[in-house]
Parts: C-alpha cells; sequence; structure tokens
C-alpha cells in the first residue's frame, strides 16, 4: 500500500503487510527523532493499540487538573493501603528472620560437622527436657583419650554420645568407637549404667530425602544391639521435633527412647497397624484395606506412617461392599480419610 509519492508521482513510502509482520518504509527526512516520536506517540498506538500499551498522547488525562470525579481519594486510600502493607511487610520479615535464628538449630542438625553440629544438637536434646547435659570439649581432658562429645546425667545413669557430620556414610570403626568409651566410663564410675549413642549427620551434602535413610547397614546395627549401644541420625531428630509438636510423641516418651541399643527408632507404643493400602482412589482420600480382628469406626483417628514420618488423620467413611457403615472388624473394606496418603503408606491405630 503507497503511503507518500514524490513530485514525480513516485513512492517514495510504503506499507507492506507480510505473513508474520508489517513493515513500514519512510523517507529520508531531515528531522528523523521528531518525525519517529510523532509516529511512535500519536500514529502508532492507534494503529498498534496493543504494542503500545502505554502510550504518551493522552498522558493529560493523568494531571490533577483533568482528574475524574473521586479520583483523589481513591488514590489517597490506594496510597494509605501501600504504606500499611510495606509496615506489615517489614513486621512479617522481621519475624521470619527471628523465627529462622530461634530454630536454625534443626538445620544446622542437618548439615553441620564439629562444634556446630555438637551445640545445636546439644541445644534440641535440652528442648528435648534433659537437664543436665554437659558438653565435653568445655571440661579439661587429656588429649590423648578419645572422649565422648556430650554427657547427660541421667536418673537412672549416664548418656555418652558421640557425634559425626560426614560427607557419606559411617564407617563400622565410626558407629563403635563410642563403645570404648562406654567401657571406660563404666570403669570410672564403677558401674555399668552408662548408655551410648552415635548421632551422624550423614551425607551432609545432598537433601535429607536424598540420603540413605537409615545410614547403617545391617551388621553395624546388630552389632550395636549386641554392645548395647545406639545408633541414630540427624534427619531422625529433624523428623522427631515435628511429630513431638504433632502430639504423636511426648517429650518423656522420647527420652526414654534414646537409651534402646541397635537402630534408635521413635514411634508410639501403642500403635496397632491396620494396613498398608495397594489401592488408592480420589487422590489419595480413599484408600482399600484388609482387616483381620482390627475394628475401626468412623471419626477414629488413626496415625499415616511414611519414611519414618507420622501424619495424623482421621477417618470421614467407612464402606463395606459397598454400603456405608459405622464400624467394621473384617474384610476388604474402602475408608476415606480428611487427607491425602500416598503408596507405601501404613495405617496405624492407637491401642485404647
Amino acid at each position: 500500500m503507497p503511503l507518500l509519492k514524490n513530485s514525480n508521482g513516485e513512492i517514495i513510502s510504503l506499507f507492506e503487510k507480510r505473513t508474520y509482520s508489517e513493515i513500514f518504509f519512510f523517507p529520508q527526512f531531515d528531522n528523523k527523532g521528531k518525525f519517529l516520536t510523532d509516529f511512535f506517540t500519536k500514529i502508532a498506538p492507534s494503529i498498534y493499540p496493543k504494542l503500545f500499551p502505554l502510550s504518551t498522547s493522552f498522558a493529560w488525562k493523568d494531571n490533577e487538573e483533568y482528574r475524574l470525579p473521586n479520583h483523589q481519594n481513591l488514590l489517597k486510600k490506594r496510597k494509605k493501603i501501600e504504606n500499611e502493607f510495606q509496615e506489615a511487610l517489614i513486621d512479617v520479615n522481621q519475624e521470619i528472620d527471628n523465627n529462622t535464628r530461634h530454630f536454625s538449630f534443626l538445620h544446622n542438625i542437618l548439615s553441620e560437622t564439629g562444634d556446630p553440629l555438637v551445640n545445636s544438637l546439644i541445644k534440641f536434646l535440652k528442648w528435648l527436657g534433659f537437664d543436665q547435659i554437659r558438653k565435653q570439649d568445655d571440661e579439661p581432658k587429656n588429649s590423648k583419650i578419645l572422649e565422648e562429645d556430650i554427657q547427660i546425667e541421667l536418673e537412672n545413669g549416664l548418656l555418652i554420645i558421640e557425634c559425626k557430620g560426614i560427607g557419606g556414610t559411617s564407617t563400622d570403626s565410626d558407629c563403635s568407637q563410642i563403645s570404648k568409651i562406654k567401657h571406660r566410663r563404666c570403669k570410672d564410675r564403677n558401674r555399668f549404667d552408662v548408655y551410648a549413642l552415635y548421632i551422624v549427620n550423614h551425607q551432609r551434602y545432598l537433601p535429607p530425602l536424598h540420603r540413605a535413610n537409615p545410614p547403617f547397614s545391617d551388621i553395624q546395627i546388630q552389632e550395636a544391639e549386641n554392645d548395647e549401644r545406639g545408633l541414630l541420625s540427624t534427619w531422625q531428630l529433624f523428623n522427631l521435633y515435628h511429630d513431638i509438636e504433632a502430639g504423636i510423641l511426648s517429650k518423656a516418651e522420647v527420652r526414654k527412647m534414646f537409651l534402646a541399643y541397635g537402630l534408635v527408632t521413635f514411634r508410639p507404643l501403642d500403635l496397632i497397624l491396620v494396613d498398608e493400602p495397594k489401592e488408592f482412589f480420589k487422590d489419595g482420600r480413599v484408600c482399600i484395606v484388609t482387616l483381620s480382628n482390627i475394628e475401626i469406626k468412623l471419626g477414629d483417628e488413626v496415625l499415616i506412617e511414611r519414611d519414618g514420618q507420622f501424619e495424623r488423620m482421621m477417618i470421614e467413611g467407612i464402606q463395606l461392599n459397598d454400603n456405608p457403615v459405622t464400624s467394621v472388624t473384617n474384610g476388604e473394606v474402602g475408608i476415606s480419610l480428611n487427607n491425602s496418603i500416598r503408596k507405601k503408606s501404613k495405617i496405624w491405630l492407637r491401642s485404647s
């Protein structure tokens, strides 16, 4: 489409429409800047409004002299909301910073080694309710003799803890060296009331869910049982914190579990296994379980365990042979829960 011709009738400006583009061809101008300014502010926006949503041709409308009724009041209202939002944002960011500092020990037990790991574990142990805790690095000692990292005086004896933060998994000697210290402490006390525990922050450069859990071999666990000492990972402690906060475990019962032999596990002692479902529907909110002399009732609270972590849920519906029932003891039944569960989850009931 011709746009301009010269005095000889020759086309000197044209518009060309292509499949995926549109092109304007202009002649040479003495003042290109003024021409382009006029074109992009006055002409092009009317042809391509979507390309020029912020065209300034009618920017005068925003001037105070030309504002519409109520516009000024609404601008003041918006400004007030913006100020309040900024103040609230500053406050919540401060809360986030404070919360991060307060609970940093939970991330530290999953990332640190050496003294920072020991200090963070001591903070965790104090939160758990152990009150007579002693960090052995703070005590005068013979540097040639291997010492435990933490001592905890108990009503029924002494708990000694060795901590390690490592890039891989523990060797047999890593797991067992606490035994030598245990024997020496028993001799020092002239009593066999010393409990030994090895805590490891393993594969600490990996996200915890990508680590080997548990990080101990069957042989290491069996030898720990034989030697009457415990094995524990910091990832277990991280999950334990949330289980206690959720009311699944109490601090008092957990403190007793710290004295177990072999792989220390944290789970309520009053659990009855319902089943490990294999079929799921409605995004995991409904599953099929097989019961064998285990009664479940509408409204029962159950614990869902997956990868050593627990979550409380409620039974909202039960169906037997496609009929709704309020309770059932045997057979293949469908249950609906108030939340979704995934494959490899176990369903537990608390014994009454």
